[in-house]
C-alpha cells in the first residue's frame, strides 16, 4: 500500500484488490508494513484480452451488449430456435442481453462467441458447453447463423472456425 505506483500499474492491467490490507514484516525495512493483497480473475484476464479468429470469410470474438440486435434478428428466427434447447420463442426483447452477459466467456469451457462477416456484421453465435468437472468429459457444440446465412460456406466455415478457435482458447 505504500507503493501507489506498483498499485496504478497492477490495477491499470486488470488486477482488483482481494480482501483487506494484510500486515506483514519487511526485513528491509526491519518492520511491519501494510499489503494489498491483489488478484487477476479469470474473468478480467479474458476481458481484457480477447480471443479475436478470422479466416478469408468468417470471425469470432467475444460477444458483448452491442450485439444485441444483430443476436435477436437471427435468435427472433422460429427455425434458429426450434433447435436450440437455450432460447425461448417468440423469444422475449430483454432475453438476448441477459443471456449475453450469461453466455459471456469466462475462461471455462462454457461460452458463447459473436459469428460475424469479415465487415464484422455479427450473422450468428458459435460456443460450447461442458459437463461439469465431476460428469463424464463432454462439450456440446452450440451454433445459431441467421436463416439468410444458412447452408453454405458460412455455416460450414463456422464449425471449421470453432475447430481452430478450441486450441487458441487453451494458450
Amino acid at each position: 500500500m505504500q507503493n501507489q505506483r506498483s498499485m496504478r500499474v497492477l490495477v491499470k492491467n486488470g488486477f482488483a484488490p482481494n480482501g483487506p490490507p494484510v500486515s506483514s514484516y519487511s526485513k528491509a525495512l526491519h518492520q511491519s508494513v501494510p499489503l494489498q493483497p491483489m488478484a487477476l480473475t479469470p474473468d478480467q484476464w479474458h476481458f481484457l484480452n480477447p480471443v479475436f479468429i478470422e479466416t478469408q470469410r468468417l470471425q469470432i470474438f467475444p460477444l458483448a451488449q452491442v450485439h444485441q440486435d444483430a443476436l435477436f434478428g437471427c435468435l427472433a428466427q422460429k427455425q434458429v430456435t426450434r433447435n436450440l434447447a437455450i432460447v425461448p420463442h417468440p423469444l422475449p426483447r430483454g432475453f438476448v442481453g441477459r443471456f449475453i452477459e450469461a453466455a459471456r466467456w469466462k475462461g471455462a469451457w462454457n461460452g458463447m462467441f459473436a459469428l460475424a462477416d469479415k465487415t464484422q456484421n455479427v450473422i450468428g453465435m458459435i460456443g460450447f458447453r461442458a459437463a461439469p468437472l465431476a460428469a463424464l468429459v463432454t462439450a456440446d457444440l452450440v451454433y445459431a447463423i441467421h436463416p439468410k446465412q444458412r447452408g453454405g460456406a458460412n455455416e460450414r466455415g463456422s464449425k471449421c472456425l470453432l475447430c481452430l478457435f478450441i486450441p487458441a482458447l487453451s494458450a
